[in-house]
Order: structure tokens, then sequence, then C-alpha cells
């Protein structure tokens, strides 16, 4: 289905791609043929990019490039007279078919030997043809057209078959020959069939998944520039991906105006993500039409590995997006990506690569899907908060959105006196009991670092020496004139907290852990900011 999808894409952005079998390169040298015939020319010193006439080619018989080559089948350096027989070929092929005087003109200037090669030109380098200083042959129409019309030629095979992306009956192509830069500079083919176990009711090679040349022509187009390669190698700048370790997200619209969530997931913009959340649904955007597809690529050796594909309205996953965002709120201003999600469940990501691996895909999962975050995602966050001792604020917000993707109910942003669920109450009074010890004592060993993982977990048997500690601390602030005040401040959060607890429990499940971390999180912030506003 994706690979019709991508024949639908390159049939309606056909402008936005370069003419058939053309493609971006760089290119050593220019050369010129002058009005007198001779051929001069012009070293490229800084990088070129040109897009010019491209085939895939391998073996040990490799094809010429029509105008463009390197120097050992333009001009047979050192020792390839039979490299130039075939270009020279090609370029008399070219002219015969469409008169074009300017081939012609090259042709010629090659087979008279108008030139005197520079000693300082490698076999390797490309060398792209002009005539004057700005007429490129390439770029006519006819020399496009015969170029398309002899890769054609080159590709399709003497096998007929019904090709499954158009199903229409015809020829098909000899093999998938366009290459995607993915990751670690390897260059797979999305479809090819090299080992028997591949090969299904006789059919060998490109033939286990016959394709027309039009319908490989343009998959191969379409996710080229989805993929935003230059020179076969994958540029940053591009609205169409994402990639999250060795996973490339390709994502696109049937619309013309595409959703950018590129660097929504990836590096979540402050700005962007607030012009988000206040856009309004509206009625023409929730049809039920799937118009917006997702695709998720990996390499292995020389083929693509299609790890996911999705089809879903466009408005529903700007929905789920929004959804992502704020469920993780945990302030005003920070957003994060799921890579900064996923990682705060582990002590060192990168070293943990395989598992972290699994985990992004559960918060794409929950951004872009809406799929709600599985419970093993909530109890790896929770153990690394009890081994710490440290509730950071990405924790914070993780846990948050897992609490949010479970859809039982909302979690406000900051701290919610109307929640009196008593694992969410116990936290609040965890964060208080903390705070006073602090205050008390100072220091920077906090209650969390020794009593979190317990007090989470099992709250009956935990609290009961940590609130007689309270008292002592209590006490302690009572005797200093300068916190006294403060001493009866905590008091009162905590009665405020105690008041609506009947009893401590004596165990608390996965779903009920996250809620009192989210309760501890809660209070400590709002501690924060009484304490900046008492400060101003």
């Amino acid at each position: 289905m994706y690979v019709n999808r991508l024949v639908e894409f390159a049939e309606q952005q056909i402008d936005q791609f370069p003419p058939p079998y053309y493609k971006e390169k760089t290119i050593q040298w220019l050369a010129t043929v002058e009005s007198d015939g001779s051929v001069s020319f012009l070293r490229l010193t800084e990088q070129a990019n040109y897009t010019v006439p491209d085939l895939a080619r391998s073996g040990k018989h490799p094809k010429p490039q029509l105008l463009v080559d390197n120097a050992s089948f333009v001009f047979g350096i050192p020792n390839h007279s039979s490299r130039q027989a075939s270009y020279v070929k090609l370029l008399e092929e070219c002219f015969h078919k469409t008169h074009n005087l300017d081939i012609e003109r090259v042709c010629t200037a090659i087979k008279d030997q108008q030139y005197t090669v520079p000693v300082e030109m490698e076999a390797s380098d490309l060398i792209l043809f002009r005539i004057g200083t700005d007429t490129f042959p390439h770029k006519h129409h006819d020399v496009q057209m015969f170029w398309e019309a002899h890769v054609r030629t080159h590709k399709e095979s003497l096998h007929q078959s019904v090709c499954f992306v158009c199903g229409k009956f015809g020829p098909t192509v000899k093999s998938h020959s366009s290459t995607f830069s993915i990751v670690g500079g390897l260059q797979p083919r999305l479809i090819s069939a090299n080992e028997r176990a591949f090969y299904s009711y006789g059919l060998e090679s490109a033939y286990t998944s016959p394709t027309c040349f039009a319908c490989e022509e343009a998959y191969g187009r379409a996710l080229t520039h989805l993929l935003g390669q230059r020179n076969g190698l994958k540029t940053n700048d591009n609205a169409y991906t994402f990639r999250i370790a060795d996973i490339t997200y390709v994502f696109w619209s049937k619309q013309s105006e595409s959703i950018t969530i590129t660097g929504l997931i990836d590096t979540p913009d402050p700005k962007a993500v607030k012009e988000l959340l206040s856009s309004p649904f509206s009625a023409k955007k929730k049809q039920p039409l799937a118009d917006f597809y997702i695709l998720a690529l990996s390499a292995n050796k020389g083929r693509l590995v299609v790890r996911e594909y999705h089809e879903q309205p466009s408005w529903k996953v700007e929905e789920h997006v929004q959804r992502f965002f704020t469920s993780q709120a945990v302030d005003d201003h920070n957003y994060y990506s799921v890579y900064r999600l996923a990682s705060a469940m582990f002590r060192e990501p990168q070293k943990e690569m395989k598992q972290m691996k699994v985990a992004i895909q559960h918060w794409i999962n929950w951004a872009i899907y809406g799929e709600p975050l599985p419970t093993s995602i909530a109890a790896r966050l929770l153990k690394r908060i009890q081994v710490t001792g440290n509730l950071t604020v990405v924790m914070s917000a993780s846990i948050k959105s897992w609490l949010n993707s479970q859809q039982q109910e909302e979690w406000t942003i900051t701290l919610d006196p109307k929640r009196q669920t008593a694992a969410y109450l116990c936290g609040r009074l965890f964060a208080t009991l903390e705070k006073v010890q602090q205050t008390a004592i100072g220091g920077n060993d906090s209650l969390a670092s020794r009593y979190f993982s317990r007090t989470a977990t099992t709250p009956k048997s935990a609290f009961v020496p940590l609130i007689i500690n309270y008292h002592h601390y209590s006490n302690k602030l009572r005797q200093n004139e300068q916190t006294k005040g403060l001493s009866y401040y905590y008091d009162q959060i905590l009665t405020s907290v105690t008041e609506n607890l009947d009893e401590f429990p004596a165990h608390l499940d996965i779903y009920s852990q996250a809620e009192f971390a989210l309760g501890y999180a809660h209070q400590k912030n709002d501690f924060y900011k009484k304490k900046g506003e008492n400060a101003g």
C-alpha cells in the first residue's frame, strides 16, 4: 500500500521533482564547447551541484551516462577507450533521435578530439558539458525525453505481468534501481530479491514484485524527494522526515500543504507548539479520509526495512500531536521530544540503545497514533526515580504524559487541590515532609534520596516514622523566630492533605505510584513557585 501512496505523491507533486532519471550530483569539471568546436575546461573547486541524467550501474560492463559522466567514459582516461566509445555511441543515438544540434556539437568535439585533458583531471572526476557559457544540453526537453526512453529500454524486460502497483498488464522492470540514503552511509533498495529464499512461484529478482517502468520510476523519485537526498546523501533540512536512533520516519499528506511535525516531535519549538495547541479543528479537517501517511524505515545492508506503515486522517494526527504536548506539560513554557521523554527512563541512554529504541517506538505511537503508553514505560520511569531519589522536570513530564495516555482522567499542569485520591495526597504529603526537613536542617540530602522508593510503594509502613520526624523538625522551626511562620504554613498544608486521607494505603499499584510521583512533583513545584512570589 505504501508504494501506491508514494506513486500517488509523485503524480501530485510532479512539478517539484527533477525530470525522470535525473539526479543532483556534485560536478568537478565543466567542459565548454566553444564556437570554433574546441573544448575548454573549468575546474569547480567548490562543491557545485547540478541535476543531471543518472542511471544506477554496476558490474563489469557499466553503461554510460548521457552528457555527464566520469573522465574514464568521457575521455577514455587512463586506458578506457571502450568506455569512451560507448559514451560517444550514446551521444550519437541521442542526436539521431532528437536532431538536437547541441548534442551534435558535443559529439563532434569528442570524436575529433578537439580537447587537451588537464593533467590534474582524475578518471573518477565527473564532467558536465555545456555549449558556450550559458547553454546546458541536458536541460533541453527533447534530451530529457530521449533519456527517459533510453532508460526504459535499458530497464524493461521481455517479461510481462500485472504491475502490483497500478494493476496494468505489460513489461516489468528487470530490477529496482533506486537507492535511498537512510543511515550509516548505506544505499539500500526498497524492493529487491537476491536470495533463493525470497523467490516464489518460480519468479526471481524483481519479478517477485512485478513493477512497470512508470511506477518504479515514480516511487523512486517520491521517496528520494521525501528523504531530502542530495548527491545520494541524506540532508537534515527537509520537512518530511525525522530520525530517532537508526529509524527514519517519513511522512507526507495527500494535500499540498503537509502537517509539519518534524520539529514538534524531534526538537520541539515552544512557539510552534503553542501555535499548534491554540489552533482550532474545523469541520473540514475532520473528514474521515485517510490522507496522512507515515512510513518507518531502517537499513539492513542492501535492503530497506519497513518497520511500520500507518494511514490516518490528517486532522487526527494533528489532534494526537496536540494531545501529546498538552499531556506532558508541567509548566507553561517547556515541551519535550519523544527522545527526551524516553531518555528519562534510562541512566545512560546511549549505552542502552536496544531498550531505548523500544521505548522510543512506544512514545512515537503515543505522539502520532494516539496509542496509550504501556505499563512498562511507567514501571521503568518509577524505577529510575526510586533508584536516583530525584524526580527531574523531564521525569515529571514523562509520568504525567503516561497518566494522561491511560485516558482514565485529565491531569492539571500545576497542583490540583481538588484531587483527593490517596496516592496523589500521599505524594503531596511526602513533598511537604521533605520541605520541612530541608528547611529545618538544610543540606543537600533529600528525603526522596532515602525514602522515595519505600514511600511510593508501601505508604502505610513508610509514613509513620517520617511523620514522627516531622514533629521534631517542626518544633525546631518554631523555636527560631525567622522560621516560626514557616512552621505554621507547613502545618496548614499538612492538615489540608491529611484531613482527606482516611488511612494510608498498604500498597500502591503502578498507576497509583505514578499518581504519587506527580503529587510529589506538583507540591514541590508549588513550594518553588511560592518562594519565587515571596522573593518578588
